[in-house]
C-alpha cells in the first residue's frame, strides 16, 4: 500500500505471491512464523532466479553465523556471504537479555517443559517395550523341581485380558511376590502431562477449544474461543511479520517510499454486537446489509431502506444523505420504501395521508 491505495506492480510483490520456486506464499509465511517461534528470527536470503528475480529464501539460524551486518551461511558444506540490507534481511524477536543481539524465540522458555513431556513420552514407550523387566517377581518356598510347572499353570491361569482379575489360591509353603511393574496412577503421569500441555497453551494464548479441549464448553464459549485465538494469537503474529517488513525488507529494495504493508484482519467481526445495532434503528440499513450480515449475497435492487409505516411511500433520494465521516461531501444515498399493510377496501380510491404506526392521527 502507499498513501492508502493498493500497490500493483513492486518487486516486493514477489514477496506476497511467490516468494522463492520451492513454496507458495502461505508456506513461506508460516516456516518464518515457525523460525521466529522458534529461535526468534529468520533470516531470509535474496538469491536471483533464472531471469535475474530475486527470490526470497528463508534460513534456518542454524545455518547462519552473522557478526554485524555479515551473514555466513553454511548450506550443504558451501558457504555463502550475504549483507544485511543488501541481499539479505531478518526478522527477529528481541532478546531482553540482549537486545542488540541475536533474537530469541518464544519456544526457548518452554524448554523444560517441552523437555519434560519428551521425557515423560519416552519413559511411557519403555514401559510398553518392557525394558527386560518382568511385571512381577514370585519367590516359591518349595519344590524347586516344581517351579517350571507351576509357573506354566500359573500363566495358564491368569495370562490374556479375558483371564484378568481372576482369584488365585495358594496352598502349601510360603509364596512370596514382589511387584516390579510401574504404576503409572500413583507417579501421576497423566496429570502431569496434561499440566504440561496446558503450560504451553497458556504460553501461547491458546484456548482449550481451539485445539478441541471442549469437555467444559458451550457453543457460546466455542466461538468467544476462537475470537480470542485471533485476536490474541494470530494477530500480533500478522503485525508482527508486516512490520517486520517495513523495517527490514524494504531497506533490501528501490522505491520504498511511502510503502506500507496492510493484510486483512484475521479477527472475525462481532455479529453480535452489530446485530444489536442494525436491531436497535433498522430504518438505517438496507436489504442487502441485512443480508450481508446473514452471510447471504446481496440482491439486485436491495439497496433500499425498509421503514414500517401504515402506507407505501417513496422517499426523495435527496432527503436521505450520507453523514459518515468518511463521506467528503452530502450525497443522496439509497431510497426508503416504507412497507404498509394491505389497505382496508373501505378506504380505496380516498386519499391518504401517510401515518406511523405510533402515530395518533388518523387518516384524512
Amino acid at each position: 500500500m502507499r498513501k492508502g491505495e493498493e500497490v500493483t506492480s513492486h518487486p516486493l510483490l514477489r514477496l506476497f505471491t511467490r516468494p522463492n520456486a520451492c513454496m507458495s506464499a502461505s508456506q513461506f509465511r508460516s516456516l518464518v512464523n515457525t523460525y521466529l517461534d522458534l529461535d526468534g528470527e529468520a533470516v531470509i536470503a535474496l538469491v536471483p532466479d533464472e531471469s535475474g528475480d530475486l527470490e526470497h529464501c528463508p534460513l534456518p539460524q542454524s545455518w547462519c553465523h552473522q557478526e554485524g551486518a555479515r551473514i555466513e551461511a553454511t548450506i550443504s558444506g558451501s558457504k555463502f556471504i550475504f549483507t544485511q540490507g543488501v541481499d539479505a534481511y531478518v526478522l527477529k524477536v528481541i532478546d531482553p537479555a540482549n537486545p542488540y543481539g541475536r533474537g530469541r524465540g518464544l519456544w526457548r522458555s518452554l524448554e523444560d517443559e517441552v523437555s519434560t513431556a519428551e521425557y515423560a513420552a519416552r519413559h511411557a514407550s519403555a514401559f510398553f517395550h518392557n525394558s527386560a523387566k518382568p511385571e512381577l517377581l514370585i519367590h516359591y518356598d518349595g519344590d524347586p523341581s516344581r517351579r517350571e510347572e507351576i509357573e506354566e499353570k500359573w500363566n495358564a491361569r491368569h495370562r490374556g485380558f479375558r483371564k484378568a482379575w481372576r482369584a488365585a489360591f495358594v496352598a502349601g509353603k510360603t509364596v512370596t511376590v514382589h511387584q516390579l511393574g510401574t504404576n503409572f496412577k500413583d507417579l501421576g503421569m497423566v496429570e502431569y502431562r496434561k499440566f504440561i500441555a496446558d503450560a504451553i497453551r497458556y504460553h501461547f494464548a491458546i484456548p482449550p477449544e481451539i485445539i478441541g479441549q471442549v469437555e467444559n464448553s458451550n457453543r457460546a464459549t466455542i466461538k468467544a474461543a476462537w475470537f480470542l485465538f485471533m485476536k490474541g494469537c494470530v494477530d500480533p503474529r500478522c503485525k508482527r511479520i508486516a512490520r517486520g517488513y517495513e523495517s527490514q525488507a524494504f531497506e533490501c529494495f528501490d522505491d520504498t517510499d511511502g510503502l506500507y504493508v496492510e493484510y486483512d484482519s484475521p479477527v472475525p467481526a462481532d455479529d453480535e454486537f452489530k446485530l444489536k445495532v442494525m436491531e436497535a434503528m433498522p430504518e438505517s440499513y438496507t436489504i442487502n446489509d441485512w443480508r450481508r450480515l446473514s452471510g447471504d449475497a446481496p440482491l439486485v435492487g436491495g439497496d433500499v431502506i425498509l421503514r414500517q409505516a401504515d402506507h407505501w411511500e417513496e422517499v426523495k433520494a435527496e432527503q436521505v444523505i450520507d453523514v459518515s465521516p468518511a463521506s467528503k461531501q452530502l450525497k443522496p444515498m439509497a431510497r426508503v420504501r416504507v412497507l404498509p399493510p394491505p389497505i382496508p377496501a373501505e378506504l380505496k380510491g380516498r386519499v391518504l395521508r401517510l401515518r406511523a404506526p405510533d402515530s395518533k392521527q388518523g387518516a384524512a
